[in-house]
């Protein structure tokens, strides 16, 4: 059952839309206007479906990862940089707890907002340079597939097992890169 939309309006951005069931009426949670939109939108219920985690960027010079209620359309800031937008959010898959936020500063900067990943965090850092990013994990949040993003070279990805704190390459994303230098 769809339990979320976005809805585009006429003059521009877009409304954030609930129901509580299928055959119950919409209800406008949130609005975005177009300036805000670039650094707005809806992630994903939490896990008891009474919030979306959003990026809201509304009132704020960047976007900020927030909590809307949807009884009341009222928000809760889990995460901001006046300077610097979010640009990736990363939550357990199984509980549905925001554990961290990656910044676009100079770097993309992740911010831990979940202490027993810092280590995890610290692991993966260590395994290549550049910029790393979440591609996926599996349900029990023991493996995660990491992608590097480097200014001058191809994307490599690794397998990251949290049991063992070890990383394994995979593969590169363009390896006729790597004869250039």
């Amino acid at each position: 059952a769809i339990r979320g939309a976005l809805a585009f309006r006429p003059q521009g951005g877009y409304d954030l839309l609930v129901r509580s069931g299928e055959k119950a009426p919409w209800v406008r949670v949130a609005s975005w206007n177009s300036e805000d939109i670039a650094s707005s939108g809806a992630l994903r219920f939490t896990r008891d479906g009474k919030s979306i985690f959003c990026l809201d960027a509304r009132g704020f010079n960047t976007g900020r990862l927030v909590r809307i209620a949807v009884a009341d359309s009222s928000v809760e800031v889990i995460a901001e940089d006046p300077r610097y937008e979010i640009i990736s959010a990363f939550l357990q898959v199984d509980t549905y707890r925001m554990q961290a936020v990656a910044f676009a500063r100079e770097h993309i900067e992740w911010t831990i907002l979940d202490d027993s990943l810092r280590s995890d965090f610290d692991n993966v850092a260590k395994l290549d340079r550049g910029d790393f990013e979440f591609e996926s994990t599996d349900a029990s949040d023991s493996t995660w597939i990491m992608s590097f993003n480097k200014d001058d070279g191809s994307m490599p990805y690794y397998h990251y097992d949290r049991k063992t704190r070890q990383g394994t390459f995979l593969f590169d994303e363009m390896p006729g890169l790597a004869k250039y230098t």
